[in-house]
């Protein structure tokens, strides 16, 4: 069943950084990247968690594996491992004491390639979820880049205490800025590719 709730990239994304919270990741920064030049689409995750046993970490992406005490199956990465190989791409992982990185490569142009699904709101909920996890996003579209961390809400709304950062009311706001910003991003890349 699970299989079937994974069919957005960005469910992946939530999936991966719930991996890197429970390692106690102080920082997470979560950077995707539309090129449609090269034909590749790469999600990369990286923590400053206390990283993965490097006896599991050959086998990391095994759906019979997990560094979860709670969980004998570790199906998040198999799956996602599974949604990069069907469109001709590939998962790496990196991870030592200082933490890890997963980096998912689909090919863009691919018919399978999973959707981004609404990455606008999963970032909103992560820093709902986690007041005081630094997270950063960095969103790039061939050459146009859009860039968001989470201390500019302290910038962004000098008068609110810190706890009122994380007030539904600011929180719907992030959402929608993210959307729209992700939104422009896409359509100054479109704009800028000659037609042919």
């Amino acid at each position: 069943m699970l299989s079937k709730t994974m069919n957005e990239i960005s469910l992946h994304i939530l999936d991966i950084v719930a991996n890197s919270i429970v390692a106690d990741a102080q920082h997470i920064a979560v950077h995707v990247q539309e090129l449609s030049k090269t034909d590749r689409f790469i999600v990369s995750i990286r923590d400053d968690g206390r990283g993965i046993d490097p006896k599991i970490l050959p086998a990391v992406a095994d759906p019979f594996v997990s560094t979860k005490p709670t969980r004998r199956a570790g199906l998040g990465l198999s799956l996602l491992e599974n949604a990069c190989t069907s469109t001709g791409g590939k998962i790496e992982v990196q991870s030592d004491f200082r933490g890890t990185v997963v980096t998912a490569i689909f090919r863009h142009s691919h018919i399978d390639r999973l959707p981004l699904g609404d990455l606008a709101s999963t970032i909103m909920a992560l820093v709902a979820s986690n007041p005081g996890l630094a997270i950063t996003y960095r969103h790039e579209v061939n050459s146009d880049l859009f860039e968001f961390d989470v201390n500019q809400l302290s910038e962004w709304f000098p008068d609110l205490g810190y706890e009122a950062l994380f007030t539904p009311v600011v929180l719907q706001w992030l959402r929608r800025y993210l959307e729209e910003s992700i939104e422009l991003l896409r359509r100054r890349a479109h704009a800028q590719t000659p037609s042919r």
